[in-house]
């Protein structure tokens, strides 16, 4: 059994409740550090994502086992078959550009609204992929499988300590 998750994972890493300390440790947290420079710049606005919490992929992991252990150890032939290539991410879909626009509220700096752009075409060295690269999580959510509801981007990323360092250092570079 294989277990494919979103590749747009936040809030993992380090052996400290899956909360980074550096931003650069999730594709999600990295925008912090570009907004945090207060620069011009520009994000993709045309491939969406779906930003996934490592707290979610975990609970999908973990009701994974309990019903392979459960179902497995009673042989009852009514219960899924949990074998192959299972999915799983967010419902909630974003560019980052959009990333970027939620990034802004949580540091703090509306000013970058201004300043940051949306762009429609790849930029240099940027990774060729599809416009949509949801993963389809139809069937584990039908037999309950994973969190009740989605950590919600802006919640997840309000709570991540690399985050939490950046708006303080903004917050005391204004005072």
């Amino acid at each position: 059994m294989l277990l494919c998750a979103c590749l747009y994972f936040y809030g993992l890493t380090e052996l400290n409740n899956g909360n980074p300390s550096h931003v650069d440790e999730s594709a999600v947290t990295c925008i912090a550090r570009t907004i945090a420079k207060q620069e011009p710049c520009k994000f993709d606005d045309w491939s969406v994502r779906y930003p996934t919490h490592v707290a979610d992929v975990a609970v999908v992991i973990r009701d994974i086992v309990l019903r392979r252990c459960c179902y497995s150890s009673k042989r009852e032939s009514s219960s899924p078959e949990f074998v192959g290539v299972l999915q799983w991410s967010s419902q909630e879909k974003y560019t980052k550009f959009a990333m970027a626009q939620v990034m802004i509220d949580i540091l703090g700096v509306p000013h970058m609204r201004n300043i940051v752009s949306p762009i429609s075409d790849s930029l240099p060295g940027a990774a060729t992929r599809p416009q949509d690269c949801h993963l389809d999580s139809t069937f584990l959510r039908q037999y309950g499988i994973g969190p009740k509801q989605d950590t919600p981007l802006l919640e997840g990323l309000a709570s991540v300590r690399a985050i939490k360092n950046i708006k303080e250092k903004l917050l005391s570079a204004h005072t």
